[in-house]
């Protein structure tokens, strides 16, 4: 799928304006790679739950073999992406800019060729619907998005490989996933420990909402400093306050936004009620300063203090968010190996 997660306005113009031109250049040039097969008598594999991919179809005259895939789940949220016609298409996504879709210009959402559907998050199975049938599946993986990437997998496997089904289900499970995606690093208090790289608003928001759905009660670390800036922070926080329980700013950028919103709303000049943000933060001893490597959010120091403050909540899970967090997860071993 094709997102504006890295998209922002180096001049600071119109950030709005900036972010549709750049997000359709950007697409344009993954049309190149999709030309590309075409023009070699390749087989598309595509995620049909994208509006932006199945416009771009018809942007770029694509008429090359291609196989369809998507999901069938309850849409978590209604969003917006822009559309190639240059109007926004509105998305009642699965996940962040996935989901069924239909543009006035006439891009619209057709079931695809291979559908995902009974997904149990909690169980990691799926059947999957296809022109060969019905098929139960099992993945190693959480998420609703590892879903998706397992259907794609199952496609190349069964058309370019040639390999069984019972091949299939044994690749699935041997795959344990990328270190620092929904990376099950510790267990404290019967509870897991989490660290993702999630470091951008939709990212953040994608990763979760899937904990949510698995886990319930959650609580986040947040070790981010956004390459977006101090919006981009805000941003990051404000998705966070829609997803769970149990926040901890550990990092000094998202600290310095908790205390803004904090303040505003003690004024009656937020959106979110005083008493009820009182109950959703959680502080480290320690107020986070700035880490000397700016772009990395937090220090080991901070992660762990982080840490500390989110075990005196009584969540069902613990995520610790940002690359701060992935890069300091033996400290964090060591932490919990010492209590």
């Amino acid at each position: 799928n094709i997102t504006v997660d890295h998209l922002q306005d180096p001049h600071e113009n119109d950030e709005t304006d900036f972010i549709t031109r750049s997000f359709l250049e950007y697409a344009k040039v993954k049309g190149e790679l999709v030309k590309g097969i075409e023009e070699n008598d390749g087989t598309l594999i595509y995620n049909s739950d994208d509006p932006t991919i199945v416009g771009l179809f018809k942007e770029i005259d694509f008429k090359g073999d291609a196989i369809s895939f998507g999901i069938e789940d309850e849409p978590c949220r209604v969003s917006a992406k822009p559309c190639w016609c240059g109007k926004d298409i509105e998305i009642n996504e699965f996940i962040s800019g996935c989901g069924t879709f239909e543009c006035e210009c006439g891009i619209k959402y057709e079931k695809p060729m291979y559908l995902a559907k009974n997904i149990s998050l909690k169980d990691r199975t799926f059947t999957l619907e296809s022109p060969e049938g019905e098929t139960d599946f099992t993945i190693a993986l959480d998420g609703l998005h590892n879903v998706y990437n397992a259907v794609g997998a199952i496609i190349a496997a069964r058309r370019f490989l040639k390999l069984s089904d019972e091949e299939i289900q044994k690749g699935l499970l041997s795959f344990k996933g990328t270190a620092g995606r929904m990376e099950i690093v510790a267990k404290m208090d019967n509870r897991n420990i989490m660290v993702d790289y999630a470091h951008n608003p939709a990212g953040v928001e994608t990763i979760l909402k899937e904990i949510t759905k698995i886990y319930g009660d959650t609580t986040v670390v947040i070790t981010i400093t956004s390459e977006s800036g101090h919006e981009g922070d805000i941003e990051i926080l404000e998705k966070a306050l829609d997803n769970v329980k149990y926040i901890v700013p550990a990092s000094h950028d998202s600290r310095l936004v908790v205390d803004e919103l904090m303040a505003a709303a003690k004024e009656g000049k937020a959106d979110f009620d005083y008493e009820t943000l009182e109950k959703t933060f959680v502080f480290t001893e320690v107020d986070p300063e700035q880490a000397s490597n700016f772009t990395l959010g937090a220090s080991a120091d901070q992660v762990v203090e982080g840490v500390k403050a989110a075990l005196k909540t009584d969540s069902n899970i613990i995520v610790i968010l940002g690359e701060a967090g992935f890069k300091f997860k033996l400290d964090l071993v060591d932490f919990c190996n010492g209590l």
